[in-house]
């Protein structure tokens, strides 16, 4: 034992002589890493990128609906199917007496469109509905606040200044 050298420890690298710790490489390349994932169904925990572009389209056809007790006069008007009369008297009748269930309509959508959405994102089960319970429920609450918000502004802004603009209401 005595007559073995003593082998001289390698040089260090100059992150190591800095005090940085080096990140350990991996074993498995990135391609190899991607058939597993897709193999077998492996869900990497990353922080969920909540896109408003897709809450944005995912709200927009609801809130159509939801707009249709004002909006289809408007349509219909300028399509040249009723007057200005007829169609000031469709809004107060849509608007006065059918409001909530245009709302419900528009609701309902808007939680239809929400459940495909997430079907979309990988949400199929109930065990992806349990391990991502934060994620869902942080996005249902903002397709609901911009659903919410869009109906106003695109119901109380736009439609009204339209209608004001074709005289359907004063």
């Amino acid at each position: 034992m005595q007559d073995e050298q003593i082998q001289p420890l390698p040089p260090l690298a100059p992150s190591q002589r800095e005090g940085q710790v080096q990140k350990p490489t991996s074993c498995v390349s990135k391609d190899e890493e991607a058939s597993k994932v897709k193999k077998y169904n492996i869900i990497k925990a990353e922080p969920a990128k909540i896109e408003f572009k897709n809450l944005f389209k995912l709200t927009s056809i609801p809130v159509l609906v939801a707009s249709l007790c004002c909006l289809s006069p408007i349509i219909l008007l300028s399509l040249g199917i009723v007057s200005v009369s007829v169609a000031g008297e469709l809004a107060d009748v849509f608007y006065g007496t059918y409001k909530w269930v245009f709302r419900g309509v528009g609701l309902a959508a808007l939680l239809i469109a929400f459940y495909f959405y997430m079907r979309r994102e990988g949400v199929c089960t109930i065990d992806d509905t349990k391990k991502r319970r934060n994620e869902i429920l942080n996005k249902l609450a903002l397709t609901l606040i911009i659903g919410v918000l869009g109906y106003v502004f695109f119901l109380y802004v736009v439609v009204h200044y339209v209608g004001v603009f074709l005289n359907v209401w004063n």
